[in-house]
């Protein structure tokens, strides 16, 4: 059994709660997934109760229902329920006035009993519909629960291209973030470690890449994936400023340009930057890591990398809303299916027992014809 923390239910209906009953129904769906009870705690408005049992829910418990009780307490409502659900009882005594006869009155002439009334067909002929019937209708169970099945495993594979699809952006972002994080430790500090750092996330780890490729594979075309790659176009961009900061720290540190790694070397400085003294180098470093245009282009990137999580959310929810859609109505022809199984079974039953009874039946009024 599933249970929903008091604390949980009621924070979700408070005032205070953004769309609070959207996690609900989020819980109620993965009850339904899992094939377990859900027991609702602490509902203590009927707006409340309405609302958990339109969402599925199977149970509920709290003070609308009923206040604690003591064990005495407890068997008084047990047995005043028990007493207000047995009412008045039913009439037994339909015989006190006289009785009935142990045997009913012999039909009129006209009169045909119901086992009479059956076709006249041969027990196997009978057994032999029925096993066909039986046959088709058991093929389209089977067929329905193979569209049910591949739909619950099209949900388990909608949600699992989320979360790879959702890791991606998340990698595309921290990998910025920690090339951030290694060039202002460098032109800060000027030591070296950061800058090895700093290029081995961007030429070996290369989680940003990975993550454009990782979407790309997973989804194809689509707007998360533009959004992704913007974010990439943007942290490259970046890129550019970093170089100019990482090889001013080197030249105001005194390092001798051709022994700088081919980014840096390659970095493009003005006739002013690369005259200016290193204080001065360093200052211009900082501010190029550290200064508006920097911050802008990082706001940029969490933009579009939240871009991508909202489309992701809405097209997973989509993928999933439909195939919802679809399971309700294999789940709806399933029901028919299994309930026309029912009837084919029963109607088996009755006409077996009908069969009997008129087998019988001929079997007496042959024996009395004997006897007369």
């Amino acid at each position: 059994v599933l249970k929903l923390d008091m604390r949980f239910v009621q924070t979700a209906f408070s005032e205070e709660a953004d769309n609070g009953t959207h996690m609900l129904g989020a819980v109620v769906d993965i009850a339904r997934h899992l094939a377990v009870p859900l027991v609702a705690e602490g509902v203590e408005t009927q707006e409340q109760l309405d609302e958990l049992k339109a969402m599925g829910c199977d149970m509920a418990q709290g003070f609308l229902l009923s206040e604690p009780l003591s064990p005495e307490g407890l068997g008084a409502r047990i047995e005043r329920l028990a007493k207000d659900r047995s009412g008045a009882g039913t009439n037994t005594q339909g015989d006190a006035r006289g009785g009935t006869s142990p045997e009913s009155p012999a039909p009129s002439p006209g009169h045909k009993r119901w086992w009479e009334r059956l076709p006249a067909i041969s027990l196997r002929h009978a057994e032999l519909v029925a096993v066909i019937l039986a046959a088709l209708v058991a093929i389209a169970i089977v067929i329905v629960s193979s569209g049910v099945r591949q739909g619950i495993d099209n949900i388990e594979d909608a949600n699992e291209r989320f979360i790879l699809a959702q890791q991606a952006a998340t990698d595309l972002e921290m990998g910025s973030d920690y090339l951030t994080e290694n060039v202002r430790s460098f032109v800060m500090t000027g030591d070296v470690q950061y800058l090895d750092k700093y290029f081995e996330e961007l030429d070996v780890t290369r989680r940003r890449d990975g993550a454009v490729q990782s979407l790309e594979e997973l989804l194809g075309d689509n707007e998360a994936l533009d959004s992704l790659r913007k974010a990439l176009d943007y942290s490259n961009e970046l890129v550019t400023f970093e170089d100019q900061a990482m090889k001013l720290t080197l030249l105001a540190e005194g390092y001798d340009e051709a022994r700088m790694p081919d980014d840096l070397r390659d970095a493009s400085l003005s006739a002013e930057q690369a005259a200016l003294a290193p204080e001065e180098k360093r200052r211009l470093a900082q501010e190029l890591v550290f200064g508006d245009s920097y911050a802008e282009y990082k706001t940029r990137i969490k933009d579009y990398a939240a871009r991508c999580t909202d489309a992701l959310m809405a097209s997973s929810g989509q993928m999933r809303s439909k195939t919802s859609t679809d399971m309700v109505a294999l789940l709806a022809v399933q029901s028919i299916c299994t309930l026309a199984m029912l009837i084919i079974v029963l109607g088996i039953v009755v006409f077996i027992i009908g069969w009997i009874q008129r087998g019988r039946h001929g079997a007496r009024a042959r024996c009395r014809g004997l006897a007369v």
